[in-house]
């Protein structure tokens, strides 16, 4: 436990919180490629860092997944699942939630406001980031393209990017709390590791 398990989970948190620190920083120069004000070189540069720091992140998540116990079997693992739902994954689905989230609802009914904690874990953590980091086609991956992707193949790849980029901060931002929750159920007063 105080070897092992707990270092590894803590180690996972630091690195996602890196991680945010590092698409946040990729998503600046995305858009201000976009207004003139950085170089192709340096998108490429900032991207290259946000995929290379989504690797230490996963694999850091590879070793704390050997460890499926506690918080990270309960409710049928499902905050395994938002960290790292793989096999299970929707590429689809992570590109009708980039168009949901830069819409601001789901599919564009503004009755039903976005919120990326109540979507299914198939649309979150690393498995989406993953896709929004390194797919090399901006066009979305839906056999059959929504409202909200309905014009999505015919953006400019700078706005598609930009859109990938900040669903990309927001799935980062949830996966730190996801990792917290982990330390928080693990090594909290009444966490598993007491």
């Amino acid at each position: 436990v105080d070897n092992i398990i707990t270092p590894t989970f803590v180690s996972f948190n630091q690195k996602a919180q890196e991680n945010y620190q590092s698409i946040s920083q990729y998503c600046a120069v995305e858009k201000d490629v976009a207004a003139g004000s950085a170089t192709e070189q340096a998108r490429l540069e900032s991207l290259s860092s946000a995929q290379t720091s989504w690797q230490e992140t996963a694999l850091q998540w590879q070793h704390a997944e050997l460890m499926q116990m506690g918080p990270l079997i309960e409710n049928g693992s499902e905050l395994r699942n938002v960290i790292y739902s793989w096999p299970a994954k929707s590429l689809c689905g992570v590109d009708q939630d980039t168009a949901y989230f830069e819409d601001g609802n789901i599919n564009l009914n503004p009755s039903r406001p976005y919120n990326l904690k109540e979507r299914t874990a198939t649309r979150r953590g690393l498995v989406s980031l993953e896709h929004l980091l390194f797919s090399e086609s901006l066009n979305h991956n839906c056999s059959v393209a929504n409202d909200a992707l309905a014009d999505w193949n015919n953006r400019s790849d700078s706005e598609r990017r930009i859109a990938r980029c900040e669903f990309a901060v927001e799935v980062a931002s949830d996966l730190i709390d996801n990792s917290q929750i982990l330390l928080d159920r693990w090594q909290g007063d009444d966490g598993y590791a007491m």
